[in-house]
């Protein structure tokens, strides 16, 4: 109940900034990315690369690494229970989803990137395989992430990932 509450309150947190977001939209100050080859893209681009290469590579430390260092720091899933606060949560979570597979590729698709000062997000899918003792599976995950610039170098604050569920 209590992570129920504090993933509640980090919504309300984050919702003035989404509303800011779309409002600097509207006034044309927020910069949308997915061309213009600049460093606050290729920054973006390059948190979410770093995430899904350590990742694959089951690298704890890699994964971790590009993760906002933030008691309020949230991955969320699907399911009810798949809510992550806190970078211990998270580090938990990646160490059982490491045990789901003995190798994984992926195929990424970013469809938006944009940025409004020192935050930024980005929304796609990846197209994953993983291999196991069962054999190969493929499926689509989609992905948003908002990201928060420091020293120069973007860290996730927020990611939720999510997957097609039941018949298709």
């Amino acid at each position: 109940m209590a992570r129920r509450a504090a993933v509640l309150a980090l919504f309300l947190m984050f919702l003035p900034m989404f509303a800011f977001a779309q409002q600097a939209e509207v006034k044309k100050e927020a910069t949308t990315l997915e061309n213009d080859g600049g460093e606050t893209a290729e920054g973006v681009r390059s948190a979410m690369q770093s995430y899904i290469k350590a990742f694959q590579a089951k690298d704890i430390d890699g994964v971790m690494a590009v993760f906002a260092d933030a008691p309020n720091t949230v991955m969320m899933g699907t399911g009810p229970d798949e809510i992550w606060l806190g970078k211990d949560d998270i580090r938990t979570a990646h160490n059982a989803f490491f045990t789901n597979f003995e190798k994984q590729t992926s195929e990424n698709t970013l469809v938006s990137v944009g940025a409004n000062g020192g935050a930024a997000w980005l929304t796609g899918y990846i197209v994953v395989t993983k291999q196991n003792a069962e054999g190969p599976e493929t499926y689509q995950l989609n992905l948003s992430m908002v990201l928060e610039r420091a020293e120069d170098t973007w860290y996730i604050t927020a990611m939720h990932f999510s997957n097609l569920t039941g018949p298709k």
